[in-house]
């Protein structure tokens, strides 16, 4: 083929892969380059597209993985953009470990380009990632239990948020075309690229065991095995459009306001088995900022989890957490999971308190009590306090105690005492409130008086007869 013919041909399909991408002419984008075939030959044909020529910005990060070939890798970059005029930003890593991970490796450049992108402005980030590249991003996640949207692989535009809250959008027009085609154009053009030898280490990485020995064994079945690969990432993907479409109707239905996003657990039970993975990925993907880790093992373990009423919770991936409780579901950073907004203070000892008096329970919390007259109504108060019998100010005090495994409860409104631990299951106070509940207690005899935002016990009531209550409040400060 004449080289002038397969240039263009390169060029027009990266142009064609650029608008699937939703490139907007003629925003400036910046080239993440290696020094590959891939890559070089990406630039290099963007630099035929991009005009003027100041909004194509090149990017490289030397891992410092190889020793002298990562930083001749470097230098090579840098004199191919000198030549061709292309601004270049390089980033490189503090240290030399070769045995770094290929996720801490990858999430090291994504923070870089994310700085850079920042910094210049430009609306995207453009990847090399060709059609071999998506085939191996698919079997790899097949080999890893992935669902339908991991099978649908790397999309031609996606927006990632990283663990420094920085966001990076991707784009990838390169997805149609394949290796071979990349060499052919630097060919035609006069440009050898650099070949990086540790893609050819299949026994250390798992992509270059697939694509040095999997895909090899695939092409004798079929010598368009790639092409076919690559074929059901693309119907994976119609079939995402179709669900993503219906997820986010449900999201918006069942959503229940929160720090962290949470929803209706019965609903999300009802739902579809394919809907309901797909929405417990979306929200894992906003929590985590990429769904990299999560696969259907884990999407099916939520979804038992939440179909039993008993409140429960799982780690996930990513120094993530789901929480299932008797109403809702939600996935929360595992760091503020024990964070989170419990509305109780944090466990006490055995505390004394006088009546009139006030005492501090911790992180701002205070429970007072004092005497006054019975109220009217006493359903005017809010859950967190309570009018009780004026016969427990005899003893001038009361104490407050947190839950103890024997405790026996005599709720208002029943003629009987039950385990309050069942109790408190059965009135659905999530596992991690009880063992933070304020319990006050009588200093005569011990029995519980109220627990604090709960229920009072039926033989602390206040009485018809009674004039005066004793008037309880828990307040929070903060």
């Amino acid at each position: 083929m004449h080289p002038n013919i397969t240039s263009r041909r390169f060029v027009e399909k990266l142009r064609a892969g650029l608008a699937e991408a939703e490139w907007i002419t003629p925003s400036p984008v910046i080239a993440a380059v290696s020094g590959g075939h891939d890559s070089t030959a990406m630039l290099l044909g963007l630099q035929q597209i991009i005009h003027p020529s100041s909004n194509l910005i090149a990017a490289h990060y030397n891992h410092k993985l190889r020793g002298n070939d990562s930083n001749a890798d470097e230098d090579f970059v840098h004199e191919l953009c000198n030549n061709h005029g292309i601004t270049l930003h390089i980033g490189q890593s503090d240290t030399e470990n070769q045995h770094i991970s290929e996720d801490k490796a990858r999430n090291a450049r994504y923070a870089f380009l994310a700085d850079i992108q920042a910094k210049t402005e430009t609306q995207a980030v453009v990847a090399g990632h060709t059609l071999e590249d998506q085939a191996e991003t698919v079997l790899l996640r097949l080999t890893r239990g992935s669902g339908i949207r991991g099978i649908a692989a790397m999309q031609h535009k996606r927006t990632l948020k990283l663990d420094n809250k920085s966001r990076l959008t991707i784009l990838r027009p390169m997805l149609q075309i394949t290796h071979a085609e990349s060499k052919s154009f630097l060919e035609s053009i006069g440009v050898k690229a650099r070949h990086d030898i540790s893609n050819d280490d299949w026994k250390r990485f798992a992509r270059n065991r697939i694509r040095h020995r999997v895909i090899p064994e695939l092409a004798t079945i079929n010598p368009s095995a790639v092409h076919a690969v690559a074929r059901l990432a693309q119907n994976a993907q119609l079939h995402m459009d179709l669900i993503d479409s219906i997820v986010d109707e449900a999201m918006t239905k069942m959503r229940i306001n929160g720090t962290y996003p949470q929803f209706d657990r019965q609903q999300l039970i009802e739902l579809h088995p394919a809907i309901a993975s797909e929405l417990l990925n979306r929200i894992y993907m906003s929590v985590v900022g990429t769904s990299h880790h999560l696969d259907q093992s884990h999407i099916n373990s939520m979804l038992q989890i939440a179909a039993s009423p008993r409140p429960a919770d799982y780690d996930l991936p990513g120094n993530a957490k789901f929480e299932s409780t008797y109403r809702t579901a939600r996935i929360l950073k595992s760091d503020d999971y024990s964070h989170d907004n419990i509305p109780y203070p944090p466990p006490i000892e055995d505390m004394l308190l006088p009546i009139p008096g006030s005492i501090c329970l911790g992180d701002g919390y205070t429970l007072t009590a004092n005497m006054r007259k019975v109220p009217d109504d006493l359903k005017q108060f809010t859950k967190y306090e309570a009018c009780l019998s004026p016969d427990l100010a005899d003893k001038g005090s009361l104490v407050v105690r947190c839950l103890r495994e024997a405790d026996i409860f005599n709720p208002l409104g029943m003629d009987l005492e039950v385990r309050l631990q069942k109790f408190l299951i059965n009135s659905k106070i999530p596992q991690k409130w009880r063992k933070r509940l304020p319990i006050v207690t009588s200093t005569e005899n011990g029995e519980i008086a109220w627990i604090a935002g709960v229920r009072i016990a039926e033989w602390a009531k206040v009485l018809p007869e009674h004039q005066q209550c004793v008037h309880l409040e828990l307040k929070n400060r903060t």
